[in-house]
């Protein structure tokens, strides 16, 4: 990435007729910040610079990420929701011993509704350990066993982020166990 360009300085551009005009005259340069850097110290960099978002550095010089500053500010305060977000509750139960939930609902909050510690590594949410699980990006329908008895069914998708997910509990059937007739 070599630079970006805002709506903000595009359109007024546009409206004035200049539209052949090379992307380049209207580019800002994106600060690069490495991984390491604190949230705050970042964020009251921002407020200094006017700055809106950084390319994020890895240790060896790679591509990171992207961060804005509302990623910055949710960080510190919690999720924030925009107008055009619908409410939708994290966390809410089926009717029928399971669960609907968000896909990026944290593996501790998972672990403390299903009531066991399933010591995942590399992941910190239910969509990333569906991500984990499958070993390539998910579809609507797609469903992996977490653990004995505890399912999780890929429910929406939001362009390759798992936006909701069906959580459901199945009786465990031990080994060597006969069924009843």
């Amino acid at each position: 990435m070599i630079g970006v360009v805002s709506v903000r300085d595009l359109l007024p551009h546009l409206l004035e007729g200049a539209a052949d005009a090379p992307v380049r005259t209207l580019m800002r340069p994106v600060p690069l910040v490495p991984a390491t850097k604190l949230a705050l110290e970042l964020l009251r960099e921002f407020q200094q610079g006017r700055q809106q978002l950084a390319i994020v550095v890895d240790e060896y010089g790679g591509t990171a990420g992207l961060v804005t500053i509302e990623d910055l500010v949710e960080e510190i305060v919690g999720d924030i929701r925009d107008e055009h977000e619908l409410e939708e509750e994290y966390c809410k139960p089926d009717g029928a011993g399971g669960w609907h939930a968000d896909g990026l609902m944290t593996i501790e909050d998972f672990e403390d509704l299903i009531d066991l510690e399933l010591h995942t590594e590399g992941v910190e949410t239910v969509g990333g350990l569906v991500f984990q699980k499958l070993g390539r990006i998910p579809r609507v329908g797609d469903a992996v066993e977490v653990t004995p008895g505890v399912e999780i069914k890929v429910a929406d998708m939001r362009a390759r982020r798992i936006a909701r997910v069906h959580i459901a509990r199945h009786a465990v059937v031990e080994p060597g166990a006969e069924a009843e007739d």
